[in-house]
């Protein structure tokens, strides 16, 4: 009887150690939510722009639109000559089926100096903008999506 016990026991107290263990391992590998995923990459996406590293930033975007816009095209419409200097992703907000985010973002840059009596004049200080910005699933990962055209 004592060695039944004695078993029993053991295999309880293993129970209470091991399934507490095993179920906060499981919450460890479940899947990211979408909005979350974006929301770091649009992060990421964004700390490449103002470090200034087009090639970083180009590596965020959808694969459809780099197989037919060059690193150099993307550097010159995205990167070259933009006066950020900060942003936040304030939030992302799917659509039910997840195949499509929205990052809403707020730009912080500093306007250019604009033409006054054929003398450069600066607008002002730091002003702030919001922007919605469109991210993609494709090829079982997130992308910001750029249109090729623009």
């Amino acid at each position: 009887m004592t060695q039944f016990t004695i078993t029993t026991t053991v295999r309880h107290l293993s129970l209470v150690v091991l399934l507490p263990a095993a179920l906060a391992a499981c919450s460890l590998l479940a899947p990211k939510p979408d909005a979350e995923i974006v929301k770091a990459r649009a992060e990421a996406f964004y700390k490449a722009r103002l470090a200034g590293d087009a090639e970083s930033a180009y590596s965020f975007a959808a694969p459809s639109y780099r197989a037919v816009t060059s690193l150099d095209r993307f550097r010159q419409r995205h990167v070259v000559g933009t006066h950020l200097q900060g942003v936040e992703v304030v939030n992302v907000e799917c659509e039910s089926q997840a195949s499509v985010c929205t990052a809403r973002t707020r730009l912080d840059f500093v306007p250019p100096p604009v033409m006054v009596g054929g003398r450069a004049e600066s607008v002002g200080g730091v002003q702030s903008t919001y922007r919605d910005e469109r991210w993609i699933k494709e090829d079982g990962g997130w992308w910001r999506y750029f249109d090729p055209l623009k």
